[in-house]
């Protein structure tokens, strides 16, 4: 992973010599590059060759994130983002082939379905379904994040110590020198915060801040 964050940092390097940093780094943020990642491990690729779908993706996205517009009643930033993961492991296998004497390329105009039809099946259904549930677990990454900065530190707290990490209520009041009855409200308002900002997540198809989003932190 430490070899990825290298990677990533190169492609940042790049695209900021080429005056895309700005479009780069909300790329950055809207991708978790460790779905791209984890898709192309998944999909049968190398580290090596797994970090390569990871740079040429985000080089992809970054030069149409610009131009991108989120529709939800025709498309979703999940699926478009899968599409073209999927295309660059079909262009590592295609890569593979050739360093192995296989059949020379074929012309950059074929179609991406072409591309996708080199990854083997089994592989391909593996990989939708693993970018799913990874997609689904990032979202919920993402809700929490945001909530924890919304909240007072000590409700988060007991959140996390009696949601996220399982304890006791009793041993999370003592931890943190409140009563448990303190614990059970604080669990509530949380979860659904949470609940409320990853639906809002889900709805703009990516990570990250809404347009509406204005980081302010609630108080109560």
């Amino acid at each position: 992973m430490v070899a990825v964050m290298v990677t990533m940092l190169a492609v940042l390097a790049m695209l900021a010599m080429i005056a895309m940093l700005t479009i780069a780094v909300i790329v950055v943020i809207v991708i978790d590059w460790k779905l791209i990642y984890r898709a192309a491990t998944k999909a049968g690729l190398s580290d090596a060759e797994a970090q390569e779908v990871v740079q040429e993706t985000v080089i992809v996205v970054a030069g149409k994130m610009e131009n991108f517009k989120y529709d939800p009643a025709k498309d979703s930033f999940k699926g478009w983002l899968l599409y073209l993961t999927r295309k660059q492991i079909a262009m590592q296998y295609r890569k593979r082939q050739r360093e192995r004497g296989g059949d020379a390329p074929r012309a950059e105009a074929a179609a991406f379905t072409a591309d996708l039809e080199s990854i083997p099946d089994p592989a391909a259904s593996d990989l939708e379904t693993m970018w799913n549930e990874e997609w689904a677990r990032n979202l919920m990454d993402a809700a929490i994040a945001k909530v924890k900065r919304m909240v007072n530190p000590k409700q988060f707290q007991m959140f996390n110590f009696y949601v996220l990490k399982q304890w006791p209520v009793q041993e999370v009041a003592k931890t943190l020198e409140v009563s448990a009855a303190r614990v059970y409200p604080a669990k509530h308002r949380i979860y659904l915060l949470i609940k409320k900002e990853s639906k809002k997540q889900e709805k703009h198809g990516c990570f990250g801040a809404t347009p509406t989003d204005n980081g302010q932190r609630t108080t109560n």
